[in-house]
C-alpha cells in the first residue's frame, strides 16, 4: 500500500505542476483564486466536510479546465473521506469519462479502488480496477487499472490470479514504469510460495535482456541465500560488491551469510566495513543496529557512540544507545545517556520529547517515582554550575511534569522564558496539550501560563481560545467570556464564539442577537456565513418567528453540505416552539433519514419519543411544557418556572409533570440553588414512576456532592443501586462511590 500512495503523491505533484505551467489566455474563466485556495487549505487540514462544501461552490463558478479537474477530484476525495462512497466514486468516474488518458483520471482510478483496499476489500478493488481497464483499453487509465488489479490481487494473497495479471501486464506495457514494481512483485509471490525455480528464471530472463543490472544481481544472490545456496550466492554477493563498495545492504547481507555459516569473524569482518572511515553518523547507526540483532552489544555500543560523536544532536542516537544498556541492565548508565541527550540534543527538536517519555517509562509506581526524583537532582547539580543552560531548564521542568508537579514545572518554564525566548510557547503549549486531551483541570493552567508568559506570541490566541473552551465546557460563561474579550474584537470567529456563549451558555438572547447580527454585516468566507445564519435563526425561533427562521434554514438543509444536519434540525425546533407537534416530528426523522449516529441525531429521538409519550390533554401541558423551555433560552427563569408550575398544578397527572420537575431544578442548579433543586428532584423519585427517576436519584446525589455533603451523597448513590441495580444510572451510582471512598 505504501508502494502505490508514493505512486499517487508523485501523479498529484506532476498534476499539479502541469497546472502551474499552463498559461492562462484571455478568454480564459476568471477563477476566484483566495476562494481556489481556501478550500485546498481545508482539504489539506483534514476538515473534509468544509473543504466540500467549499470545492461544490467553486464548481458552481468559473473554473479553468485543470482547476475544475481537480476540484472534482478533491470533492471525490471529500466524500470519500466522509464515507459517502456512492458520491465519491460519481465524481471519479465523471472524471475518468472525460479524459480517460488524462492524469487526473488515473489518480480517480486510484482513489475508486482505494475506497476498498482503504477497508481490506482487496478483491473489490481489484474486481472494479479490471472493469476499468477493460472499457478503456489503451489508455493511462487501462495502464493504471491493469497494475492495480494485479496488486490488489497480490495484498489479497490471490497469487495465481496476481501472477497471470502481472504477467499479462509486462506484455501488455513493456515501457511501462511500473514494470520494474511488477518484476518485483513477481519475484516476491515466488518466493512466498517456494518457488524458487520460476523466481530464478524470471530473473535470468530479465538479465538477459540487462545483465549488468545490479538489482537483478542482488535479487538473484537472495534467492540463493533464502535457499542455502551460501556458494552460490557469496559468489554474486562479492561481484556485486566489487562494482559497488559502499552499499551498505550487500554488506549487512554478506555478513548474515557469513554469520549464518557459523564464521561469525568473517561476519564481523564485512560489518565493520560499513563504519570502516566513513564520516556518516547513519552508516555506524546501522551498524549499531545490525550488531545489536546478532546480541554483539559492546560492539552496538562502540557503534553508537562513533554515531554520536559525528552527530551528537541526533535524539534516536542516544535512545538507542540507551536501549543496549538497557538490555544489559545497566540502569545508571541508561539515565547517563539520556542525560547527555537533554544537554545536548536542541529545544524543539524532532524526538527530544522522547527522551523524557524514555526516561520516565524505565521503571512503574515508586522506583519510578524515586528514579525521577533522582534524575531532577541530577539536572539541578549540572544547573547550579551552568545556571544558563535553557536545555536543562526545559528537562527540569519536563521531568517535574512527569511528576505531575505542575506548579514546578511551570516555574522552570517561566525561567525558560527568559533564557530561551525564541521558543515562544512551543514547548509549553505541548504540554497544555498533553493535559487537554486527558482532560485534566491544570490544562486551564498551562494555557493561561502561555499567555501570560508569552503575550506577544502567535501562540497566545489559541492559548485564549483553549483556555475559553475549557471554561465552556465547565460551565465557567463568565471566566470564558473575560478570556476572549482579550483577543481583538475584530476577529470575526472570536465574536461568533463569544456570541455562542451569550446564546447557548448564559441564555442572554439579547447579546447573542446583536452579536450576531454584527457578524452578518460583514464580508464573511462562506461557512462562517452559513454558522452565522444558523445561529441568528436559533434566535428567531427562541423569538417566536419560525418563518423568518424557516426561509433562512430551508436552503441549508435542502443541500448536501456540513450545514444540513443542524439545519434540518432547527427546522424542527421551529414547529416544535411554534406547537406544531406533527410537523416537527417529520421534520425530526428527515434529521434520521441523513444521519442515524450522531449527537444531533440522539437528540432528535429524544424530542420524538417526548413529542409522542404526552400526547394527553390535548397537548395542552406539552404546549406549555415547551413555553417553559424556549422562555428558559430566553435567559426567562423566572417565567419559567412559573410556566412549569402552572403545568404542575394543573395538569397533575399529565404525562410530562415529571419533566417539568426536571426543568425546574436544572433553572435552579443554574442559579446555585442547589437545595431547591434537590427538592424538585425529590418530587420525580418520590412520586414519579417516570423512567428518569434513576437519572433524578442520580442528581441529587451529585448536588449532595457540590455541597460537600459526602455523607449524604454516598446514600442517595447506595438507594439507587438498591432501588435500581440494573439501571445505567445504577453503574454511574457504584463509580461514585468507589472515587467517594478513595477520597
Amino acid at each position: 500500500m505504501e508502494c502505490l500512495q508514493k505512486i499517487l503523491v508523485c501523479m498529484t505533484l506532476c498534476s499539479c505542476l502541469f497546472c502551474l505551467s499552463v498559461g492562462r489566455s484571455q478568454n480564459s474563466p476568471q477563477e476566484d483564486y483566495s476562494a481556489i485556495q481556501a478550500a485546498h487549505d481545508l482539504y489539506y487540514d483534514k476538515k473534509y466536510s468544509q473543504a466540500l462544501s467549499a470545492y461544490l461552490v467553486l464548481l458552481e463558478g468559473p473554473l479553468q479546465t485543470n482547476t475544475k479537474d481537480l476540484v472534482r477530484l478533491n470533492i471525490g476525495r471529500c466524500y470519500g473521506e466522509l464515507g459517502d462512497d456512492v458520491n465519491a466514486i460519481q465524481f471519479f468516474r465523471v472524471l475518468i469519462d472525460d479524459k480517460p488518458d488524462d492524469s487526473y483520471a488515473t489518480q480517480a482510478v486510484y482513489q475508486i479502488a482505494n475506497l476498498y483496499a482503504g477497508r481490506y476489500q482487496y478483491g473489490e478493488a481489484s474486481q472494479i480496477c479490471r472493469k476499468l481497464a477493460e472499457k478503456y483499453p489503451d489508455t493511462k487509465t487501462a495502464s493504471i487499472a491493469g497494475y492495480l488489479t494485479a496488486q490488489y490481487l497480490y495484498y489479497g494473497q490471490k497469487y495465481d490470479e496476481a501472477i497471470e495479471c502481472y504477467r499479462d501486464y509486462l506484455n501488455n506495457y513493456p515501457s511501462s514504469p511500473y514494470r520494474v514494481s511488477v518484476i518485483q512483485a513477481l519475484i516476491r509471490i515466488y518466493g512466498i510460495r517456494r518457488e524458487y525455480g520460476k523466481a530464478e528464471r524470471l530473473i535470468q530472463d530479465q538479465l538477459a535482456i540487462s545483465s549488468d543490472d545490479i538489482r537483478l544481481l542482488e535479487q538473484l544472490a537472495d534467492l540463493y541465500k533464502s535457499q542455502g545456496r551460501r556458494k552460490e550466492a557469496l559468489e554474486l554477493y562479492q561481484g556485486v560488491l566489487k562494482r559497488n563498495p559502499g552499499d551498505t545492504n550487500l554488506l549487512e547481507k554478506l555478513g548474515e551469510l557469513y554469520a549464518e555459516s557459523g564464521q561469525q569473524d568473517l561476519a564481523i569482518e564485512q560489518w565493520a566495513k560499513i563504519g570502516s572511515g566513513s564520516n556518516q553518523y547513519y552508516r555506524y547507526q546501522k551498524l549499531g543496529k545490525i550488531y545489536l540483532a546478532n546480541q554483539l552489544y559492546d560492539r552496538a555500543i562502540g557503534a553508537y557512540k562513533a554515531a554520536l560523536d559525528l552527530n551528537p544532536k541526533y535524539t534516536s542516537l542516544y535512545i538507542q544507545l540507551a536501549n543496549v544498556y538497557k538490555i544489559q541492565g545497566a540502569v545508571n548508565k541508561v539515565v547517563e545517556t539520556h542525560m547527555k541527550a537533554l544537554n545536548n540534543v536542541d529545544i524543539g527538536a524532532s524526538g527530544r520529547s522522547e527522551i523524557i517519555t524514555e526516561l520516565s517509562g524505565i521503571y512503574q509506581g515508586d522506583r519510578r517515582y524515586r528514579l525521577l526524583n533522582d534524575v531532577v537532582i541530577r539536572i539541578q547539580s549540572v544547573l547550579q554550575l551552568d545556571p544558563q543552560n535553557a536545555k536543562m531548564v526545559l528537562a527540569l521542568a519536563e521531568i517535574h511534569f512527569h511528576l505531575a508537579d505542575y506548579e514546578a514545572s511551570l516555574d522552570s518554564f517561566r525561567r525558560l522564558r527568559d533564557l530561551y525566548p525564541a521558543d515562544q510557547g512551543q514547548q509549553l503549549e505541548k504540554y497544555a496539550q498533553i493535559l487537554a486531551r486527558e482532560g485534566s483541570a491544570s490544562a486551564a493552567q498551562f494555557y493561561r501560563a502561555i499567555a501570560e508568559f508569552y503575550p506577544g506570541s502567535h501562540l497566545t490566541r489559541g492559548a485564549r481560545v483553549k483556555l475559553a473552551q475549557i471554561y465552556q465546557k465547565s460551565e465557567k460563561w463568565e471566566e470564558a467570556i473575560a478570556v476572549l474579550q482579550q483577543i481583538s474584537t475584530s476577529d470575526l470567529s472570536i465574536l461568533l464564539l463569544l456570541g455562542k456563549i451569550y446564546l447557548h451558555g448564559l441564555y442572554d438572547l439579547g447579546a447573542a442577537e446583536r452579536i450576531f447580527q454584527q457578524l452578518s454585516t460583514q464580508r464573511l468566507v462562506y461557512n462562517l456565513q452559513q454558522k452565522v445564519n444558523l445561529l441568528i435563526a436559533e434566535c428567531y425561533i427562541l423569538r417566536g418567528r419560525s418563518v423568518a427562521a424557516q426561509s433562512v434554514l430551508t436552503p441549508l438543509a435542502d443541500k448536501y453540505s456540513e450545514f444540513q444536519l443542524r439545519a434540518q434540525k432547527l427546522i424542527g425546533d421551529s414547529y416544535l416552539f411554534n406547537a406544531e407537534f406533527d410537523k416537527a416530528v417529520g421534520s425530526y426523522k428527515k434529521v434520521l433519514e441523513i444521519s442515524k449516529s450522531s449527537s444531533l441525531s440522539n437528540d432528535v429521538l429524544d424530542l420524538i419519543v417526548l413529542i409522542q409519550s404526552n400526547g394527553d390533554f390535548e397537548k395542552l401541558p406539552l404546549k406549555r411544557y415547551f413555553e417553559a423551555v424556549a422562555a428558559t433560552r430566553r435567559g426567562e427563569m423566572g417565567m419559567a418556572i412559573q410556566v412549569c408550575r402552572g403545568v404542575i398544578e394543573e395538569f397533575s397527572n399529565a404525562s410530562i409533570v415529571d419533566d417539568a420537575w426536571w426543568l425546574i431544578a436544572q433553572i435552579q442548579v443554574r442559579q446555585k440553588a442547589h437545595g431547591k433543586a434537590i427538592e424538585s428532584l425529590r418530587n420525580i423519585v418520590n412520586i414519579s414512576q417516570s423512567l428518569i427517576v434513576p437519572e433524578a436519584q442520580a442528581k441529587i446525589a451529585d448536588l449532595y456532592m457540590l455541597k460537600n455533603d459526602s455523607e449524604r451523597a454516598r446514600q442517595n448513590y447506595a438507594s439507587l443501586i438498591a432501588d435500581y441495580p440494573d439501571s445505567v444510572m445504577a453503574n454511574y451510582a457504584r463509580q461514585q462511590i468507589d472515587l467517594l471512598g478513595k477520597k
